[in-house]
């Protein structure tokens, strides 16, 4: 507490030494409405900057929306449905990461058939109990997939699925970008397939609220 006693006595010292002196407080006024006004207009600048800075980011987001296509190709087979989105899309308002890959049709019937493969572990992850391949696959069904595709450096094929149920959101939205919803729990989640290998790399979820 004393060091703080102190600070405030150094700050306060010049304006008590300055109202003591001849003409001091008009002066320590002058100074006090000079200082004031400065940083009124210090602080104008910087927010100025700052709504610049904020605008910029705002358009170059919306930019990145509007200049990358999103010609998603939808796909439908009887254990699934989705879309595919290609390279050139963005993903988030983001736009395209260079590794972006080109699903085609045989792709996702092969990502499909890796998670068939392993769907009763993937629902065990999910659900925190064990079913049968006919349960999993029926869940399954009731999920609308999102495609996409990166081509790594060793030249692996991965396909990022996402996965939202059924009249969480409106149909027209899975076609706009990727669905992301926090604390979604169960209703929203993803898997990382490598093609190349056959497995499955990563099963995500956003949270549970």
């Amino acid at each position: 507490m004393s060091r703080q006693i102190a600070m405030a006595w150094l700050l306060l010292l010049p304006c008590h030494l300055t109202a003591q002196s001849p003409g001091g407080v008009q002066r320590l006024s002058y100074w006090l409405r000079t200082a004031f006004v400065n940083f009124i207009q210090s602080t104008n600048k910087l927010l100025g900057f700052m709504k610049t800075k904020i605008v910029i980011l705002i358009m170059t987001f919306l930019s990145n929306c509007l200049v990358y296509s999103q010609n998603v190709v939808y796909v439908k087979a009887q254990d699934y449905e989705g879309y595919i989105f290609p390279k050139n899309t963005s993903i988030l308002g983001f736009p395209p990461a260079a590794n972006r890959y080109t699903l085609d049709n045989k792709d996702i019937e092969k990502a499909e058939d890796i998670i068939q493969n392993n769907i009763r572990n993937i629902y065990k992850q999910l659900f925190y109990k064990k079913c049968s391949n006919r349960k999993a696959r029926k869940t399954f069904r009731r999920y609308i997939r999102q495609y996409v595709g990166y081509i790594m450096d060793n030249n692996l094929i991965i396909v990022e699925i996402h996965f939202t149920k059924k009249g969480v959101v409106e149909d027209k939205k899975f076609k706009e970008d990727v669905i992301c919803i926090w604390d979604g729990g169960t209703c929203t989640w993803s898997v990382k397939v490598d093609l190349t290998n056959q497995t499955i790399n990563e099963l995500s979820m956003n949270g549970v609220a």
